[in-house]
């Protein structure tokens, strides 16, 4: 007889957390059967499970994987081990999903793996189980890592994964070192070497790679490593789905189970989770304590919102949470339950006691579009963080936006905003080097929309991509019908991360005939909040196109010091919180100094933001700053003012 709930088989093994965790699980909507031997495990098979959960150490991952494939064929299998490397599945196998999960969760934490596991499964029993993708890692001369990130926020290193202060030559075949190290000798400084190699796991076995080399400095190289599958390099295949230290699914699997979701006949919500000042939250980590917090946290929110509600990890220190048949007020006091909970993680984390905070965002899923949910969910939590953090922001349904402002798809053209001006002047003669393009729209005396909603709404509709193409084709057409103009064109982090955009941009330029080197292209601190190895190579792909890039706002939101010794940007521009209070401030006027010292060093350009005062200008140009930008040389105007006014700086020719 069919049941009427899912029926699950917990193969123990005797473990006293097999016990555990079957009470647990006979405590949720599920039929529970627990084995302990093979003769009990074969009677069990005889009423297949929709899922088998199998606690097993690590060095009998091989044996107790294919006896269970063996006594259950295809039946989703969960791993519960001491380990994140995922069993070898031959070919006759190779349609069964086998998840491994570690057995340092807590109870909860382990009930809600398995009723997610057992919804994928029902949904997807054809889905794979593990993702590749490639990693970014930058070594010294001697092989000894400086920094690593994946491609794309994936997970795909077999083995140890390559920390900073660590050699990556312990993590090669031995058969292969003799090869890496003659490539790393001879890795030159505009010439890439491309070749492959072979990577241990934690059992030993290797896994084929290819690497691409190529020096970065003086005394760094930098490697991109990506997997080969059929001897081909690849780049974002899917074949797996769970962060390595939380347990918890990544955002792409949660994109993909939201886009089966139906959310009309039910309240739908999303929850958006960051750390406040995660930046400074993590220097105060070392990397075990970093895994360890995000472990807990993860912990947490499965306590707070258990199974069915589905919980994802983000890069950059944040969480995603889908939460179903709860109402707003419900959700709400959850979401101040669960920041109460992360407040009070310490543990001898931190160096000294202090509160961990968390920012949440909620916006209900309408219409079944969870991608505006996210994005709304995404701005609330940057709300509750700007508002002191440690706080719960619900964001506006869109129901609202539309009734204040009106659906803006309908009823603006965003042909009707128009280009401004700024210049950007150098201290000597205050001429412009060159001039900001600035967007503005209803200039006329009764403005539909003001600039600050329309970018709220934007975000909230999904406009930005094509208000940057706008604003980087009219800022061209600009340069193109004006060759005494050199302007420099802001950026979003939406359009910043996508693939397409330097294809775009380039295109863009082949179109107006505009040389490369009359523009700047200006990006915000969001853009560090990308996949770092995703920032590197956007930004040295545009540097080798002979594109400037400039970083705004720099003294604002997480940029650092780190960040002009780790990307290639030509400018840098000071934000007013910094260029605001340097003449009564010598903490700020320490700080002035020390970036313009680095920046030189560098070879990066410096220029100083809303400048108001000659006070302000005579403290900046003493401390070596080389442009400037504020109403003290000029407030925005149409772009038809500075046409045919202003000759080409000689750098731009």
């Amino acid at each position: 007889m069919e049941l009427a709930v899912p029926h699950i088989v917990v193969w123990t093994h005797g473990t006293g957390l097999g016990t555990d965790l079957v009470a647990a699980l006979a405590t949720h909507p599920v039929a529970v059967s627990e084995v302990r031997g093979l003769t009990e495990a074969r009677r069990a098979a005889s009423g297949p499970p929709q899922m088998l959960v199998v606690l097993v150490s690590p060095f009998d991952i091989p044996v107790r994987t294919a006896e269970a494939m063996l006594l259950f064929p295809g039946v989703a299998m969960l791993l519960v081990a001491d380990t994140a490397a995922p069993p070898a599945l031959n070919a006759a196998h190779s349609n069964t999903q086998v998840e491994v999960i570690p057995t340092t969760l807590s109870l909860e934490m382990l009930c809600w793996h398995v009723g997610e596991a057992l919804s994928r499964a029902a949904r997807s029993p054809d889905m794979p189980n593990y993702r590749l993708g490639p990693m970014l890692i930058e070594l010294d001369r001697q092989g000894v890592v400086a920094a690593s990130c994946e491609l794309g926020d994936v997970w795909f290193f077999p083995g140890p994964y390559p920390r900073p202060g660590q050699s990556v030559l312990p993590l090669l075949a031995p058969d292969d070192l003799a090869t890496f190290t003659g490539y790393l000798a001879r890795a030159a400084t505009d010439v890439p070497a491309f070749f492959p190699i072979r990577v241990l796991d934690a059992n030993g076995a290797t896994h084929p790679m290819h690497v691409g080399i190529k020096a970065g400095g003086p005394d760094q190289v930098m490697l991109i490593l990506q997997p080969l599958i059929d001897g081909a390099p690849i780049v974002g295949h899917r074949l797996g789905i769970r962060d390595p230290f939380t347990g918890l699914i990544d955002r792409w699997e949660l994109w993909r189970l939201m886009e089966k979701d139906d959310p009309t006949s039910r309240p739908t919500f999303v929850l958006h989770a960051q750390f406040d000042t995660f930046a400074a939250t993590a220097a105060d980590l070392d990397f075990p304590q970093v895994d360890e917090l995000f472990a807990r946290v993860a912990s947490a929110i499965t306590q707070v919102f258990p199974w069915p509600a589905l919980p994802a990890r983000l890069s950059g220190g944040g969480f995603l949470l889908l939460v179903k048949d709860l109402p707003a007020q419900r959700v709400k006091a959850l979401g101040a339950r669960l920041i109460r909970m992360v407040s009070r993680i310490q543990g001898g984390l931190f160096r000294e006691s202090r509160p961990l905070g968390l920012s949440l965002g909620v916006a209900r899923v309408t219409g079944g579009d969870h991608d505006l949910a996210v994005r709304l969910a995404e701005t609330a939590a940057r709300e509750a963080e700007a508002a002191g953090g440690s706080r719960l922001v619900l964001a506006g349904p869109q129901t609202f936006i539309r009734s204040r402002l009106g659906d803006l798809s309908a009823s603006m053209d965003l042909d009707s905003w128009d280009v401004w001006l700024q210049p950007v002047v150098r201290p000597t003669d205050r001429r412009p080097e060159f001039h900001e393009a600035l967007a503005r729209f209803g200039t006329g005396p009764s403005p539909k929309i003001s600039r600050s909603e329309f970018f709220t709404t934007g975000l909230a509709e999904g406009l930005l991509e094509r208000f940057d193409r706008l604003m980087i084709t009219k800022s061209l057409e600009l340069l193109a019908a004006d060759p005494g103009l050199r302007l420099s064109v802001n950026v979003t982090r939406e359009t910043f991360a996508l693939d397409s955009f330097p294809d775009l941009f380039f295109h863009t330029l082949e179109q107006t005939r505009v040389n490369e080197k009359r523009v700047i292209i200006e990006i915000s601190p969001a853009c560090l909040t990308l996949p770092l190895g995703l920032v590197y190579l956007r930004l040295e792909r545009l540097q080798a196109a002979g594109v400037a890039v400039a970083l705004d706002d720099f003294g604002s939101g997480i940029c650092s010091l780190r960040h002009l010794t780790d990307f290639p940007l030509a400018m840098i521009k000071l934000d007013g919180i910094v260029t605001g209070y340097v003449a009564d401030d010598p903490l700020q006027r320490t700080f002035v100094r020390m970036v313009v010292n680095l920046c030189r060093a560098r070879g990066i350009q410096t220029a100083a933001e809303y400048i108001r005062t000659d006070e302000q200008l005579g403290q900046l140009v003493a401390d070596g700053i080389d442009l400037f930008q504020g109403e003290l040389f000029g407030m925005p105007s149409p772009a038809t003012d500075h046409l045919g006014s202003r000759p080409v700086p000689p750098s731009t020719t």
